[in-house]
């Protein structure tokens, strides 16, 4: 399978703290260090965003872009398609993975991953919601990245026509930069009290700051390629 980067109107169009982690809704001004395309326990692939924020690195989990069957995700498509385009790739390029070292860890253990490299090292705006939902009655939490802009706030869309730069951000951190997903019947008091139930329990960790390693990269290969 390949994938190609797309400027076709209907592939593009907008849809609808320092030194911290990202731990709240919001539109953030974030360093994207690379995108990571990983291979799940039951054979599946995601996307994974590693960013620095405010000289704090994390990684954000992302969503699946290729099922375990093959099936491409296309809102998973969509959103990595209209982040190459604001990373400056072209129509018809194809996206393509190279093998990195980056430090992963509490250990900052070395390790050998698949990135995009044209997504390493850019300034970028992503706005991100949190979700909240229950599994097996414990408190589980998730980073959803909805969207990227470019440096200057323009979307895929707007990168491309040159006009209306920020007008989709503009509405985005108006209507939807607070909101917050609750499943299973939480409230938002009682994923308020379950968080602080959890930092009672235990202590809180952070990550140092993910830096790319000098060693020379592989050779380039077709994402989903055989």
């Amino acid at each position: 399978m390949k994938l190609t980067v797309s400027k076709k109107q209907d592939a593009i169009k907008d849809g609808g703290n320092g030194g911290s982690l990202i731990n709240k809704s919001g539109i953030y001004d974030v360093v994207l260090n690379y995108v990571q395309i990983a291979e799940t326990k039951n054979g599946a692939h995601q996307l994974n965003f590693n960013v620095t924020n405010q000289g704090m690195a994390q990684t954000i989990w992302g969503p699946i872009l290729l099922s375990k069957d093959g099936r491409v995700n296309e809102i998973t498509q969509g959103l990595l398609n209209r982040l190459c385009i604001i990373a400056g790739m072209d129509d018809g390029q194809e996206i393509e993975t190279e093998t990195q070292e980056y430090p992963v860890g509490r250990d900052q253990k070395l390790t050998e991953m698949e990135v995009i490299p044209e997504l390493c090292d850019i300034p970028v705006k992503m706005r991100v919601q949190m979700e909240y939902g229950l599994y097996n009655d414990a408190l589980q939490e998730r980073k959803a990245v909805k969207a990227f802009y470019r440096e200057d706030g323009a979307t895929a869309a707007e990168a491309e026509s040159g006009e209306n730069i920020g007008a989709r951000l503009a509405i985005d951190e108006e209507k939807y930069a607070n909101n917050v997903t609750y499943k299973d019947g939480l409230t938002e008091t009682a994923v308020a009290e379950m968080i602080k139930e959890k930092i009672d329990a235990a202590k809180s960790g952070s990550s140092a700051p993910v830096r790319k390693t000098a060693a020379a990269p592989k050779a380039k290969r077709p994402l989903f390629s055989k």
